[in-house]
């Protein structure tokens, strides 16, 4: 059927409809089963192994050609395949399957629960719908004046700890790096008396300069960690702060990487999503409970 040119959607419907099933379970083939296996070699006749195809001893099921035809196809139409936001992030609240998204005359996207035994199954509702849902969800993120000053305080706190282990450890580094200098020209005067060979000499040479080329490095990452400051956290506060803003302004990839960000997760329940705030946002949220519930005031039905 797919080789007939209807695309992946449309061989699934039509496998569906004329009661094919994935297992003896009863199982309906989802659309990632149906391209794993229209892209399984074994049907042509051979076995994959760690990434090499090997001529097997079962007889083929398709010719090659054919075989060949509809791995041209997949890639045709993968390359071509919508983009949806939320893919992956929205679960069905009632039996728990991942939503699943379809696109409708080449411009409306729909989100609906795919499993045949779901109460919710008919129920299609549009991405824009969402889209205000999860823009209020994040709105909902505010850093409050007393949890700044909270977080400044304990920025300060943590960074003159790191500043005090820093320079404690550039000492100790500095008195290494000396005791090595000394050594090196202890050893060197130790070789010119005969005291030391040639050939110790040079083994043990090469062995300090590069502990003293280590510790030049050491000393470097040390300078830098006590040239920080505690207001260096203010730029992710005012992220997070603004993550609304963010969400509401940017572009469908920063959209879609908020979307996983922010909630750890979220449920549909009908047409209405309930959010579930992942941490730190959670501890921003007012009257944040295990979850959210927003449902937009919107004309989309």
């Amino acid at each position: 059927m797919y080789d007939s040119g209807l695309s992946l959607y449309k061989t699934r419907k039509w496998l569906l409809e004329n009661g094919y099933v994935y297992r003896p379970t009863g199982l309906f083939i989802s659309r990632g089963h149906l391209y794993a296996l229209l892209r399984n070699p074994l049907y042509k006749g051979y076995i994959p192994f760690n990434g090499e195809e090997f001529k097997g001893k079962h007889e083929a099921i398709v010719s090659p050609e054919l075989f060949d035809r509809v791995q041209a196809r997949l890639i045709r139409e993968r390359e071509h395949e919508h983009q949806y936001l939320f893919d992956g992030v929205m679960k069905c609240e009632y039996c728990g399957r991942y939503i699943t998204m379809e696109l409708h005359k080449e411009k409306y996207i729909y989100y609906h629960c795919n499993n045949p035994q779901c109460k919710q199954k008919t129920i299609f509702t549009l991405e824009e719908y969402f889209v205000k849902q999860f823009l209020r969800a994040m709105k909902r993120i505010k850093i409050q004046p007393f949890q700044f000053k909270m977080f400044m305080k304990k920025a300060e706190d943590e960074l003159y700890k790191v500043k005090f282990i820093a320079a404690d450890t550039q000492e100790k580094l500095v008195i290494e790096q000396q005791t090595l200098k000394v050594n090196l020209d202890k050893m060197y005067e130790d070789k010119l008396k005969g005291v030391i060979s040639e050939e110790f000499y040079v083994r043990k040479q090469a062995e300090f300069q590069q502990r003293l080329e280590e510790i030049e490095t050491e000393l470097d990452d040390a300078g830098n960690t006590t040239s920080g400051k505690g207001e260096d956290v203010l730029p992710i506060l005012n992220m997070i702060n603004n993550i609304g803003y963010y969400f509401e302004t940017g572009g469908f990839h920063v959209q879609k990487a908020l979307a996983r960000l922010v909630f750890e997760r979220v449920m549909l329940r009908g047409k209405t999503l309930r959010f579930k705030y992942a941490l730190p946002f959670r501890y921003f949220v007012d009257n944040a409970e295990e979850y959210v519930t927003l449902e937009p005031t919107s004309s989309i039905k």
